[in-house]
């Protein structure tokens, strides 16, 4: 595949498919056709895929190892002008969706749509600290530094630290996007979430759709797996030091929730494994998930044994904690006063909830119309972020629980008829 000469640079990149112009945009630690390996297949066949390198990336050459994500926009306006690319759709992921920001608004005439994965738009520089030269070094990062050489061979000519304090500078500046500019942007995006998307006015969806967007800026991480129009499955997951799961899981990728349309097709398969490429791009130690074969509301442990999962442990209400190591770091695991945390709600009924999903506004409201029919008023306490989720929350499950008298009711949504039989079974008349 050709390098080109482009904005003072020797750009890189690879073309195959046929059919309209699609850009691939990589994240800060890839490159153009490995970042997104698990998609040709299915794009190839209806589009013409461009994946280009960026500068200071993969194969890419330049005389300067400077780089920036609004430089790399204007490398990516160039490569187009010269392939006579005159209108495209753009993917970017992590920084390529930075970039495919920055293309929209500098020449809005040239792209069709823009699907921006893991990228709110904002800085979220949160852990970057973690991939200065310096702290690499000291944590024996030696697998994640050996890739980032040989990765980056071509384009940063052996000074890897001069790559990686690159990277770490435009993480913490870039993007720079105020809320006016992401809203000029008038070219189709893909956002909004699967669940409920069929009632988008609904509050538990414009909840999630808030949540969502605060947690972005934290590290939270959601793709929907599409085949043409068609969702297919997706997947969420986030830094444990910001899952909304009761685990201690500092330093892994905890897995939110995972949804597939089609059993069969593979599609579980790709999106845990773009979550595992994600982690180990992010230098992380392994990705966990909390798995309970009782209830729809969590995920199966079959899936994961298959990716190579393991349990690490058992908790209460038949949670089980799984986890893919990448190295000989300590397990993930849970707190162990579950019983003491139903003992602060010993008196009355309490609703402890988060907005993580639009059904838990239903699983509310349900709960409420339940007392009411038996003139019990319940107490809701909102868990609106991390520390107060692992300091309150009776289960694992983290985001939702019913506790009347200091019993577990329940962890996820019920009917009215279901929550009023639980409440009268303990209730004391």
């Amino acid at each position: 595949m050709p390098h080109i000469h482009c904005n003072n640079i020797e750009l890189y990149y690879e073309q195959m498919g046929i059919g309209d112009p699609v850009l691939f945009l990589h994240s800060g630690f890839s490159r153009g056709i490995l970042a997104f390996a698990s998609q040709i297949l299915d794009f190839q066949n209806k589009y013409t895929c461009y994946f280009p390198d960026f500068r200071g990336h993969g194969r890419t050459r330049s005389k300067s190892l400077e780089w920036s994500t609004p430089l790399h926009a204007e490398d990516i306006i160039a490569f187009m002008d010269i392939l006579k690319l005159p209108k495209v759709h753009l993917i970017g992921y992590g920084m390529g969706g930075g970039v495919a920001l920055y293309c929209a608004l500098n020449q809005p005439q040239s792209i069709i749509s823009i699907t921006s994965i893991g990228q709110s738009g904002f800085v979220a520089s949160m852990e970057s600290v973690q991939f200065e030269p310096e702290w690499l070094l000291e944590h024996e990062r030696y697998d994640f530094i050996n890739m980032m050489k040989s990765r980056h061979m071509e384009a940063h000519r052996g000074d890897w630290q001069q790559f990686l304090r690159q990277k770490v500078t435009d993480w913490r500046t870039y993007p720079q996007l105020s809320n006016d500019q992401l809203s000029s942007i008038k070219c189709p995006t893909l956002n909004g979430i699967y669940c409920m998307r069929s009632m988008k006015k609904a509050t538990g969806y414009k909840k999630k759709i808030g949540w969502t967007d605060d947690k972005v800026n934290e590290g939270l991480t959601y793709v929907q797996l599409k085949l043409g129009k068609k969702t297919m499955g997706f997947i969420e997951y986030a830094p444990g030091e910001a899952s909304c799961r009761v685990v201690n899981a500092d330093g892994y990728i905890v897995i939110h929730c995972l949804w597939i349309g089609e059993i069969g097709k593979g599609y579980g398969s790709q999106l845990i494994q773009l979550c595992i490429d994600d982690a180990k791009i992010q230098n992380k130690k392994g990705v966990a998930v909390l798995t309970n074969s009782d209830t729809a509301w969590s995920s199966s442990e079959k899936i994961f044994i298959k990716q190579g999962f393991e349990c690490v442990e058992e908790g209460p209400y038949s949670f089980n904690l799984y986890v893919k190591k990448f190295d000989n770091s300590d397990n993930p695991y849970f707190p162990n006063n579950w019983n003491e945390r139903l003992e602060r709600f010993s008196e009355g009924l309490t609703i402890l909830r988060t907005d993580q999903c639009p059904y838990l506004e239903v699983a509310t409201n349900n709960i409420l119309d339940a007392a009411k029919a038996i003139n019990i008023c319940p107490e809701i306490i909102y868990m609106n972020d991390r520390p107060k989720v692992m300091e309150l929350s009776p289960t694992p499950y983290g985001v939702f629980s019913v506790i009347y008298n200091g019993k577990l009711i329940s962890y996820h949504r019920l009917t009215t008829h279901s929550f009023l039989k639980k409440l009268k079974s303990v209730k004391t008349f």
